[in-house]
C-alpha cells in the first residue's frame, strides 16, 4: 500500500511544536491556520543573514548579506540562520524597512521564539522520521522566494556619458508609433501574450522597453528578467498584471522556450494579464527564434505561436527630422541650427541606418576633440579609451571581470561569483569580494552599449601587450556560459564583421561544450556577409582544425552550406558548387542535405533553369528522409513553377499536399492557402478560393499580419466583383488594425481613398 501524503500544515505543526507564532515579538500572529478542519502553514522562512547579495550592491534590500566571506552559502541556509515570519512581517523585515532590523535583533527574536518550541530543541530531527518527511521539510524551509522584477539602472560609479540606455540621458524621441503599439500589446484582451521587438545595434530596443514599462500604472509588476530569476519563473502564477522583458534572447533561447510553453499550458482566463516582451537583434529566421518557439516540435510550437501577439516588430533607424529632434534636445540650448545640422550629418556618416545611439555618439564627438575620428570604429575606439581612462579601479581583477561581464551580457553578484575564476590571473570570487561594492557593481555590469563592449574586447585581443588578459577573460566567459558568450560573439560579428581579430573569439577550449562551439563557429559565416572575406576563410580553417581533431565534419559541411548562401545573390555558379560539395559529402538522412537541395533549386531558378529547379525540389518532395518543413518549402516553390507554366491543377495539388503535412510551420501553410486561393479564383472556383481565405482567418497560429494580407486579397476580389460594401468593410478592418505589414496597410489606405473617397 502506498504511503499517505501528509499535508504541509501537519509537517509545519511538527516543526513548530506547541507555539506556532510569528517570531517577531510585536506580531506573534499564528503561523498555522485551520481551514475546513485542516491545518495549513501560513508562514515564510526568512534568513537572518541574507541568503543572496542584493542586485545593486549598495541597496537596502539584502544589506544583511555583507560581509560576503564570513558565511558560505550552505551556512546561510542552516537552521541557526533561519527564522519563521508571517508574510507581512517577512515583507517588512526584508523589503519595506530592512535597515531597521539588524542581525543581532533577529537573533534575539529567534532565541526568544524557540525557547518553548519543538523547532528550537536539540535533536528534534532525530525524533522525526527524516526519510519520510525530508522532502517536505526541505520545501518548507527553503521555499523559493517570489520573483522580484526591477528596471535597469546604472551602477553608482559607472561612467555615464549618456550612451547606456539605462542612463535615460534624453527623452524618448521619435517612437510614438512604437509606444502606441506596445500599449496595444499590454492592453490586448487575453491573459497571456508574447511579442518580439527586433532591430540592430543602438536602434533603441532596450530603451523603448524601459520607457513603456515606466509608463505603466503602478498596478503592474514590470521589469527586465534577471538570469538569477529564470528558474523561478517556471511555475510562476501572477497576482497582478505583469510584464517580463527578456533582453539578449539569443543567449536564453532554451529557457525562453520552456517559459513560454509553461505559461501557455498553465495560463487561464482568470489570470491577470501577463506579457512577455522579447528583445533581440534579429527574429524570424534566426536560430534562437526557432529554438524559443520549439519549431522542431510541431504541437508545442503551435501552442506557443497561438499566444504570440503579432509578427516580430522591427525597429528601424531615424529619418533626418527625427534625428534632428533627438539632437536638438540632447545638445546645449545655445547650439545653433547649423551646428545641429552638422551633428545630424555626422550621425548619418557614422551610421547610414540612423540609429539613435550614433546620433548621441555624434553629439559627444562634436563637443570633445579627443573623440574625433574619420570612421565609425575610430570614434568607438576613442570612446572606449575615454571610458577606460575614467575608471576609478584598474586592478587586473576589476579589468578582467569587466571583460567577462561584457562577454556574457553582465554578471550577477548572486550566484555567478561563487563559481567565478579566470585562470592564471589570480582572479576569483575572493579577489572580487575585496572590491568596494560600487566598484564591484561597475565591473559586473561590463561595458555597454554592446557595440562599445564588443570593440573593446576585440581591441584587447589585437594588442600583444594586453591580449593575455583578454584571452583568459573570453575563455572564462565561455566556461561560465557558452550560450551567453556565443550570443556576444554573434553580436560582435554583426557589428564588426571585418575586424582583424574577430575570429580570435573562437580561440577557446570547447571542453565539454564541443557541439555548442561547432554551432557557434558555423553560425558566424552568414553574419560575415562576404564569402571572400578573410574572416570567412579563418572561420572555415578553425572549424576544419577542430573537426579533424575531434572527428566532427558536420560543422564543416554546415559552414560550406552557409558560404553557398552568401554566394547565392552574387554568383549562382559558385553557390551551386558549394551545395554540390555538401550534398556529395553528407548523408541523405541529414536535414542539411535537403536544405542544400532546396537552395540548389533556388539557385537554378535564379539562373533561369526551371527544369533543374523542379528536379531539385522534386527530389526533396519525393524523398522519405526530408522533413515536412523542407518538403513544404519545395512544394510551394514547385507550385509557383506550375502556375508560371499554366499547369494550375498541378499547382493546386502541390499546395494541397502542403496542407496535409503534419509537421509544418504556420508560414508554409499561409503561403499554401493564400496562393492556392489565387489559383482557384483564376480557375473560376470562387467558393473554394473564398474557403481558403476563411481557412487563413480561422487558423489560430497564423499571424494577424498574414490574416490582414488575406483580407486585402478578399477586398480586391470584392472590388472586381462589384461588391463595394464588402470591399469597404474589409479595407476598413485592415486600416483600423494595429498589426499590419506596411505594404498591406498602405495598399488598403490607397484602395479606400481611390474607391471610397
Amino acid at each position: 500500500m502506498a504511503k499517505k501524503t501528509i499535508p504541509a500544515g501537519e509537517y509545519a505543526q511538527l516543526l513548530l511544536g506547541t507555539d506556532p507564532l510569528c517570531y517577531r515579538p510585536a506580531c506573534r500572529r499564528s503561523l498555522i491556520v485551520v481551514t475546513d478542519g485542516l491545518r495549513q502553514k501560513d508562514f515564510q522562512v526568512a534568513h537572518i543573514r541574507d541568503e543572496l547579495p542584493p542586485k545593486d550592491a549598495s541597496s537596502d534590500i539584502g544589506w544583511r548579506y555583507w560581509p560576503a566571506e564570513d558565511l558560505s552559502q550552505d551556512e546561510r541556509n542552516r537552521s541557526d540562520n533561519l527564522i519563521l515570519l508571517c508574510t507581512p512581517c517577512h515583507q517588512l523585515v526584508d523589503k519595506r524597512e530592512p535597515r531597521r532590523f539588524t542581525v543581532e535583533l533577529l537573533h534575539d527574536w529567534k532565541a526568544a521564539a524557540e525557547s518553548s518550541t519543538l523547532v528550537g530543541q536539540p535533536g528534534v530531527f532525530e525524533r522525526l522520521d527524516v526519510e519520510e518527511v525530508a522532502d517536505e521539510l526541505t520545501r518548507l524551509l527553503l521555499e523559493h522566494p517570489q520573483v522580484e522584477l526591477s528596471l535597469p539602472s546604472l551602477p553608482a560609479l559607472a561612467v555615464d556619458d549618456g550612451l547606456a540606455f539605462a542612463s535615460r540621458s534624453t527623452l524618448l524621441f521619435g517612437r510614438e508609433k512604437e509606444v502606441a503599439a506596445l500599449r496595444d500589446f499590454f492592453g490586448f484582451p487575453t491573459s497571456l501574450a508574447w511579442w518580439v521587438i527586433s532591430g540592430g545595434a543602438g536602434i533603441g530596443k532596450s530603451r523603448l522597453a524601459l520607457e513603456v514599462c515606466l509608463d505603466l500604472e503602478e498596478s503592474w509588476a514590470k521589469g527586465f528578467v534577471d538570469r538569477d530569476d529564470e528558474a523561478a519563473l517556471i511555475g510562476f502564477v501572477p497576482e497582478q498584471p505583469t510584464v517580463f522583458v527578456v533582453d539578449y534572447a539569443s543567449a536564453r533561447a532554451p529557457w525562453l522556450a520552456s517559459l513560454l510553453l509553461d505559461l501557455v499550458k498553465r495560463s487561464t482566463e482568470e489570470w491577470p494579464p501577463v506579457r512577455v516582451l522579447v528583445l533581440e537583434r534579429q527574429a524570424v529566421g534566426a536560430p534562437w527564434y526557432a529554438t524559443a518557439t520549439r519549431q522542431d516540435r510541431h504541437h508545442q510550437s503551435q501552442q506557443i505561436m497561438m499566444a504570440r501577439y503579432a509578427e516580430p516588430f522591427e525597429l528601424v533607424g531615424f529619418d533626418r527630422p527625427r534625428m534632428r529632434s533627438l539632437l536638438r534636445a540632447a545638445m546645449p540650448s545655445e547650439a545653433s541650427k547649423s551646428s545641429i545640422e552638422q551633428v545630424v550629418d555626422r550621425a548619418f556618416e557614422l551610421d547610414p541606418a540612423g540609429s539613435p545611439l550614433f546620433g548621441l555618439i555624434a553629439k559627444l564627438e562634436s563637443s570633445d576633440p579627443e573623440l574625433e575620428g574619420a570612421g565609425r570604429d575610430s570614434v568607438l575606439r576613442a570612446l572606449v579609451s575615454r571610458r577606460l581612462a575614467q575608471r576609478t579601479e584598474t586592478s587586473t581583477a576589476f579589468h578582467a571581470t569587466s571583460m567577462v561581464a561584457t562577454a556574457v551580457g553582465g554578471l550577477s553578484v548572486r550566484d555567478d561569483l561563487g563559481r567565478f575564476e579566470i585562470s592564471d590571473l589570480a582572479v576569483d570570487a575572493q579577489s572580487l569580494n575585496r572590491l568596494p561594492n560600487d566598484q564591484l557593481a561597475e565591473a559586473l555590469a561590463g561595458m555597454v552599449p554592446d557595440i562599445l563592449g564588443e570593440l573593446w574586447i576585440l581591441e584587447e585581443l589585437a594588442d600583444a601587450s594586453r591580449q593575455e588578459v583578454a584571452a583568459a577573460a573570453i575563455s572564462a566567459a565561455w566556461r561560465h556560459g557558452p550560450h551567453r558568450f556565443a550570443s556576444f560573439v554573434e553580436r560582435a560579428a554583426r557589428d564588426h564583421p571585418s575586424h582583424s581579430h574577430l575570429t580570435a573569439l573562437l580561440d577557446v577550449d570547447p571542453g565539454s561544450h564541443l557541439d555548442e562551439w561547432f554551432e557557434l563557429a558555423a553560425g558566424l559565416v552568414p553574419l560575415l556577409r562576404d564569402p571572400q572575406s578573410p574572416n570567412v576563410l579563418s572561420v572555415l580553417a578553425k572549424i576544419e582544425e577542430e573537426g579533424y581533431k575531434h572527428g566532427n565534419f558536420n560543422a564543416q559541411l554546415t559552414a560550406q552550406f552557409h558560404v553557398g548562401n552568401l554566394w547565392l545573390q552574387k554568383d549562382v555558379g559558385r553557390a551551386l558548387s558549394c551545395y554540390l560539395e555538401v550534398t556529395s559529402l553528407s548523408e541523405r538522412t541529414d536535414d542539411l542535405y535537403w536544405k542544400c537541395m532546396t537552395n540548389a533549386g533556388v539557385a537554378h531558378q535564379i539562373a533561369g533553369d526551371s527544369r533543374e529547379a523542379e528536379r531539385c525540389w522534386t527530389e526533396v518532395i519525393e524523398s522519405g528522409e526530408a522533413s515536412d518543413e523542407s518538403r513544404a518549402c519545395c512544394l510551394n516553390n514547385r507550385a509557383d513553377l506550375h502556375d508560371d507554366a499554366g499547369a494550375h491543377d498541378a499547382s493546386v495539388s502541390d499546395r494541397t499536399t502542403v496542407l496535409n503535412l503534419e509537421e509544418t510551420t504556420h508560414n508554409r501553410r499561409f503561403i499554401a492557402l493564400a496562393r492556392r486561393a489565387k489559383t482557384l479564383r483564376g480557375l473560376g472556383k470562387f467558393d473554394s478560393a473564398q474557403a481558403d481565405i476563411e481557412g487563413i482567418l480561422g487558423t489560430n497560429d497564423i499571424a494577424p499580419e498574414q490574416k490582414n494580407a488575406a483580407r486585402l486579397l478578399r477586398a480586391e476580389w470584392a472590388l472586381d466583383d462589384g461588391d463595394r460594401s464588402r470591399a469597404q468593410d474589409e479595407l476598413r478592418a485592415i486600416v483600423l488594425s494595429t498589426r499590419n505589414f506596411d505594404s498591406v496597410a498602405t495598399s488598403a489606405e490607397e484602395l479606400l481613398a481611390a474607391h471610397f473617397g
